[in-house]
C-alpha cells in the first residue's frame, strides 16, 4: 500500500441511476484514487457506466445470503489494497479535491478514522438545490457521537488500513454505518489510536423525494434498536435516544 492511495468502497444494489455522477466525481480527486470496490448485494443489477476512469474498478459479490450495506462495506474493507479506505453510496458525490484535503488532514494529525462535512442537496429540473450544510462539531468522544452531537457522515469518512486493518461485520438494515462507526471509535480509544472531524464541507448527500417523506417516528426507532444493540447500560441508552432527539431536532432546523 502507498502512503497517499485511495480504495473507494460502494456497496451496490440497484443503483444505477446517478452512478455516473458518483463515477465522475471520483474523477476530479487529483489522481489519488487507485481503485474503486463494489460489492455487489444479492439479486442486484450489475454496475453500468458510460466512460473509462484513470482508477481501477474492481466488482465483487456479497458472499453472505444475507443483503445491507453494512456487510457490504465490511467486504469491500477487506478488499481494498490501498492505505486508506472511503466510502460512497451510488448516488452521492465529492467536491474536486476532497480526498486530497481530507487525507492531508489525516497525516498532519496522526489519525486511524475522520470524518468531514457535507451538503444533503435535491435535484430540481437538473440544478443541484442545497437543502442544509452539516458540520461536525467537536469536541469529539464517543459519548457525543453516542447523543448525536456531531454526525459522522458515511460519504465523508476516510480510514488508514495502516493503523486500522480491519472492520466488524455487522447485518442492522438500518444505521448499519453507525454501528461500524462505532465499533472503529471503539476500536481506536482501545488502542490509543486519534480521530477527529474535518471542518470543511466537501461531500455531497444526495436526498431523495421518498427520503424526504420518510417518517421520523420511523427513523427514531431505527437510532433506538441500534443502540440496544450496543453494551451500553439501560440508563445510558434511555440518555442517548433522547439526546438524538434533541440534536436531531437541531440539525434539521439549522
Amino acid at each position: 500500500m502507498s502512503n497517499t492511495s485511495v480504495t473507494v468502497v460502494i456497496p451496490f444494489y440497484n443503483g444505477n441511476c446517478y452512478l455516473d455522477e458518483t463515477l465522475d466525481s471520483i474523477e476530479t480527486q487529483s489522481s489519488l484514487v487507485d481503485e474503486v470496490v463494489f460489492v455487489i448485494d444479492n439479486n442486484s443489477e450489475v454496475p453500468r457506466f458510460n466512460r473509462k476512469y484513470s482508477f481501477q474498478i474492481k466488482k465483487i459479490a456479497n458472499p453472505e445470503p444475507y443483503n445491507g450495506a453494512g456487510i457490504c462495506r465490511y467486504y469491500g474493507f477487506q478488499e481494498a489494497s490501498s492505505r486508506f479506505v472511503a466510502f460512497l453510496d451510488p448516488d452521492d458525490l465529492w467536491k474536486e479535491d476532497k480526498v486530497k484535503k481530507h487525507r492531508d488532514f489525516m497525516l498532519k494529525n496522526e489519525l486511524a478514522f475522520s470524518f468531514g462535512g457535507y451538503d444533503n442537496f435535491v435535484d430540481d429540473g437538473g440544478e443541484r438545490n442545497i437543502v442544509n450544510t452539516i458540520v461536525p462539531e467537536g469536541p469529539y468522544d464517543l459519548d457525543r457521537f453516542l447523543s448525536k452531537s456531531f454526525t459522522i457522515g458515511c460519504l465523508t469518512v476516510l480510514v488508514d488500513k495502516w493503523k486500522v486493518s480491519s472492520v466488524e461485520k455487522n447485518y442492522l438494515k438500518r444505521r448499519n454505518d453507525y454501528m461500524m462507526w462505532f465499533h472503529l471509535l471503539k476500536y481506536a480509544g482501545e488502542n490509543s489510536l486519534k480521530w477527529g472531524g474535518f471542518k470543511e464541507s466537501l461531500a455531497m448527500h444526495r436526498i431523495h423525494s421518498e427520503s424526504l417523506t420518510d417518517s421520523k417516528v420511523k427513523a427514531a426507532f431505527a437510532y433506538w434498536g441500534y443502540l440496544k444493540k450496543l453494551p451500553v447500560t439501560g440508563v445510558n441508552r434511555v440518555r442517548f435516544f433522547m439526546c438524538y432527539v434533541i440534536n436531531t431536532v437541531r440539525e434539521r432546523l439549522l
